[in-house]
């Protein structure tokens, strides 16, 4: 019998959902166990992928809320198709994002489970991803603001001129985001070392380094504050209008600063989501063949039981998108773990 269940980092978590496919097969479509971790802690991974049209996490015990009735009244939610195009071909569920006009709206992030890290009283190191469509025309469009209160400006834009930053930073060239396209945006911050760094689909596109900025404006709230960590989608700025619409197929932060490996790893958008990837089984014959979306770091692991779990990688699936094997009489249960 094989069983592929939803993971959290390290842990099990319930079942996703199951059903009878051949007599010895028991399939169990489940989203991935997450293996991200620093040394000598441990790290927390939040992923929100919408899907059924509901924000709630499929990775991590993170929240994200409305941060006021107005945003949950004019927020949407669908699958691409149509006038949303797919992701890599593939549809994808999206959260659409209105443009903002008063500084109570937006999404808040709360991080559950993350304390303060990088030597200071506050989260000092991080990584948002993010998997985002902007519809044309470009324009000013706030990505995060760091101020869950929404009491100044946001802390990174894509800029009218396709560029992507904060002045505060720095910005990536012109013309790096085009509008009506699915990016993969991620934000690094070690702030004790003054180093953030900006990607698209996995590549570096800026980094500034300089003087520490260690617990100052673009550090998160921890569990320490009793507060949300973050804003999404919205400034206070009333000069002008410094929001966008735009689609969001995945969300996910880690409370580590991610390597240039680590994101490269990732790569560019993806329908499942980020980190999320789900195991499909099929027969043929006497064989079960497994199939995932691959990436360089992710493996396939089993174990034969749940009690004291022995987990072990499969062979040759490190960086694979299948596995074949004949199909066991007794349990089996698999899960793709990301390796560190």
């Amino acid at each position: 019998m094989i069983r592929m269940f939803q993971m959290k980092p390290f842990a099990i978590r319930s079942v996703v959902s199951h059903r009878s496919f051949i007599s010895t097969v028991t399939l169990v479509l489940a989203i991935s166990f997450v293996a991200v971790r620093a040394a000598g802690a441990t790290t927390n991974v939040y992923e929100w992928t919408f899907d059924g049209g509901s924000l709630a996490p499929v990775l991590g015990k993170g929240s994200l809320s409305f941060a006021d009735a107005t945003t949950a009244s004019v927020t949407t939610f669908g699958t691409t198709g149509g006038g949303v195009p797919h992701i890599g071909g593939q549809p994808a569920s999206f959260m659409h994002v209105p443009i903002f006009n008063a500084k109570e709206n937006g999404y808040l992030v709360t991080l559950l489970q993350s304390g303060p890290n990088g030597g200071g009283a506050y989260i000092n190191q991080y990584t948002l991803i993010m998997d985002i469509l902007v519809p044309a025309p470009l324009n000013w469009t706030a990505l995060f603001n760091t101020d869950p209160g929404n009491s100044n400006d946001a802390d990174w834009y894509v800029a009218p001129d396709g560029s992507v930053g904060i002045a505060a930073l720095g910005y990536t060239v012109a013309n790096l985001f085009a509008p009506d396209t699915w990016y993969r945006l991620a934000f690094t911050a070690d702030l004790g070392a003054g180093v953030a760094t900006y990607y698209q689909n996995g590549a570096l596109v800026f980094q500034r380094s300089g003087i520490a900025l260690l617990d100052g404006r673009y550090s998160l709230y921890s569990t320490n504050d009793n507060l949300p960590s973050l804003l999404l989608f919205n400034e206070v700025d009333l000069s002008g209008n410094y929001t966008h619409e735009l689609y969001v197929a995945g969300i996910a932060v880690v409370d580590r600063t991610l390597s240039a490996n680590d994101v490269a790893a990732l790569g560019g958008p993806q329908a499942e989501g980020i980190y999320a990837r789900r195991l499909h089984s099929s027969r043929q014959g006497t064989n079960v063949v497994l199939n995932w979306n691959s990436a360089s770091t992710l493996r396939l692991q089993r174990t034969f039981t749940l009690s004291s779990p022995d987990w072990q990688n499969v062979p040759a699936t490190l960086g694979a998108s299948s596995f074949t094997n004949t199909a066991p009489t007794g349990d089996t249960f698999y899960r793709l773990s990301w390796q560190p």
